[in-house]
């Protein structure tokens, strides 16, 4: 190939790229009294990763631009001074009677204060879903549905019949995202719509645990040191010990629409003793998976056991549903609000989650 040749094809690639414009929403018509990105910072999404100065300058720009439809809250600040904060978006007249909204959800909350009559008028009139008006909630209303973790049981909360309805809206095109105890949730058996299970805790050997015959006796068994008695003592588990708080790190898929602006791995705050098994092929895919056991803990400790039967399992699954799409994260994305691309990963979730639904 001649170097003339060889220079028309790099300039013609150059301006294909060049002419290529990412869309975070394709198709939609963006109101231009909206800042965007660019304007209010500098870079585009997925330009680089945003410090959290960025983020809340951005939000507060927003909430400015807005006309009263959204308010940033600071609820606290992180150990080290940084803002946590919140955005409510709502409608201005929602916006306006928001303490009254609250106050409705705080009556739910104890029935022994609020009637049938007064529970069926109050979640009738609320435009948040909580867990305990989901049973009557019309989800038609809501393009995305955010499943946080929780100590209760979802599917005892909601109950036969308010599951089925969430099926079918996923179905439609619906997007729901669970979170930890959400993910719990979208995988149990009654509802089906995650195909992961919580995992026992992995043995290298299974012990047998010889039954009493008819007589009340079991097999005898010969302890020749310390180590088989005290292996002998040890009660039966089936649950990992419990993580108190470690970073982990995790690789990403980086031709899924899910990891737009979502660097090649992330760090996620790993506690509890929950782990998920992988997403086969022909379910869905598994955007984020843990690194090997030699590479996943980037700071804290985690007992050996826990960390080998973490390694490569999946931090970040979406299964398509119908028209609609299921999101898991199987650790929190949003802890404290400083984790750079597990930030970035959620807002793709409840964003490009609907445009890619529907």
């Amino acid at each position: 190939m001649s170097m003339r040749k060889l220079v028309v094809i790099l300039i013609t690639a150059s301006a294909l790229c060049a002419q290529e414009r990412f869309e975070f929403w394709p198709g939609a018509t963006y109101d231009p009294a909206v800042p965007t990105f660019e304007k209010v910072l500098g870079y585009g999404p997925g330009g680089k990763l945003a410090s959290h100065a960025d983020v809340v300058k951005y939000f507060e720009t927003l909430s400015v631009a807005s006309g009263g439809r959204m308010k940033v809250v600071e609820y606290a600040k992180s150990w080290e001074g940084r803002k946590l904060f919140y955005a409510v978006i709502a409608s201005e007249a929602n916006q306006k009677k928001m303490a009254a909204i609250q106050g409705d959800i705080q009556k739910l909350a104890d029935p022994r204060k609020t009637s049938d009559a007064d529970a069926q008028r109050i979640m009738a009139g609320l435009p948040a879903v909580r867990v305990s008006s989901m049973a009557l909630a019309d989800f038609s209303k809501f393009d995305v549905l955010i499943l946080p973790d929780a100590t209760g049981d979802y599917a005892a909360a909601l109950g036969a019949g308010a599951i089925r309805r969430l099926k079918e809206w996923v179905a439609n095109g619906g997007t729901v995202i669970g979170i930890e105890a959400g993910v719990e949730f979208l995988a149990d058996a009654r509802v089906g719509l995650l195909a992961t299970a919580r995992e026992a805790m992995a043995v290298e050997k299974k012990v047998d645990r010889a039954k009493p015959d008819a007589g009340g006796r079991v097999p005898g068994q010969v302890l020749a040191a310390e180590a088989d008695y005290l292996r002998s003592i040890e009660p039966e588990n089936d649950q990992l010990d419990a993580v108190q708080g470690i970073l982990g790190v995790a690789k990403t898929d980086p031709d899924h629409w899910l990891t737009a602006g979502v660097p090649a791995k992330v760090t996620a705050l790993v506690q509890g003793r929950t782990v998920f098994s992988p997403l086969k092929l022909n379910a869905g895919t598994n955007v984020a998976y843990f690194e090997g056991a030699d590479k996943l803990v980037a700071s804290g400790y985690m007992w050996e056991e826990s960390r080998k039967q973490l390694a490569y399992k999946p931090l970040v699954m979406v299964q398509r549903e119908g028209r609609g799409h299921v999101i898991g994260f199987t650790n929190d994305p949003n802890f404290r609000g400083y984790m750079d691309g597990m930030n970035i990963f959620f807002l793709n979730a409840v964003f490009r989650g609907v445009a890619h639904s529907r």
